[in-house]
């Protein structure tokens, strides 16, 4: 293989590990902001129950407010009927305390209600609650390691990028300046591919005679379709010539 090769497939290689660093290192905030956004959901749901206790609770309280009202009202209405002088009116005393019975009736059944339910949303307050530490403890670790990650990357990026500089400056300048020109147009594929049975590795279509031929003596040359340069590797080395 001949060194302009070796030399530039590093490079390649640490271009394609710097990109992979990137990517990972971009995709750390918004890892956060998932995280965080759980964490406000779990919150959100917290609140809301604690909220709808609150609502039970004076839904009951009302409730049984008014039944004591209601209750003070058949009392009244009893010592009236007492001294009722007409039967009709005695009648209508009575019919009076009976639709205020129906609707202490009626009161107590949906206290019932609110009261069943106040209980099983007490319950689901208490599930919510405990999510809510998991999530939150669950929260930082994950926050913690995201941002330990990003050191690392920035730690590895920067000794990859060292590494690329020395390779940079074995390549010959102008394969290394065709080289750059292509990774503009991509920086996340790889530029730098090897024939395969006399076809680009990359788009996988047969090349020239003569561009085979330039490639089995080592020199560059590009793809005539997707224009990626071209090696052969079993051109003979540096060292064979």
């Amino acid at each position: 293989m001949k060194n302009w090769v070796s030399h530039l497939l590093t490079v390649q290689k640490l271009d394609m590990r710097l990109a992979a660093l990137e990517t990972k290192y971009r995709t750390i905030p918004l890892e956060k902001e998932r995280l965080k956004e759980e964490y406000r959901a779990v919150g959100e749901k917290v609140i809301s129950l604690t909220a709808q206790v609150r609502k039970y609770e004076c839904s009951i309280k009302e409730k049984e407010m008014a039944e004591s009202e209601l209750t003070e009202k058949i009392k009244k209405i009893q010592i009236q009927s007492a001294t009722a002088k007409k039967n009709s009116e005695y009648q209508a005393l009575m019919n009076e305390i009976a639709s205020t019975h129906a609707k202490i009736s009626d009161i107590e059944t949906e206290q019932l209600k609110d009261i069943d339910a106040l209980e099983e949303t007490k319950k689901a307050l208490l599930v919510a609650a405990e999510e809510k530490k998991a999530a939150e403890r669950a929260a930082k670790t994950e926050l913690q390691d995201l941002t330990e990650t990003a050191e690392q990357i920035k730690v590895e990026a920067l000794s990859v990028k060292k590494q690329r500089k020395e390779f940079a400056s074995l390549c010959e300048p102008a394969v290394l300046e065709l080289y750059g020109r292509l990774r503009e147009k991509d920086r996340t594929r790889q530029w730098l591919v090897a024939l395969n049975n006399g076809a680009c590795a990359n788009c996988a279509l047969k090349i020239t005679p003569q561009t085979l031929n330039e490639a089995k003596k080592g020199q560059v040359t590009t793809c005539d379709n997707c224009g990626c340069i071209l090696y052969d590797p079993s051109a003979p080395s540096d060292y064979q010539e």
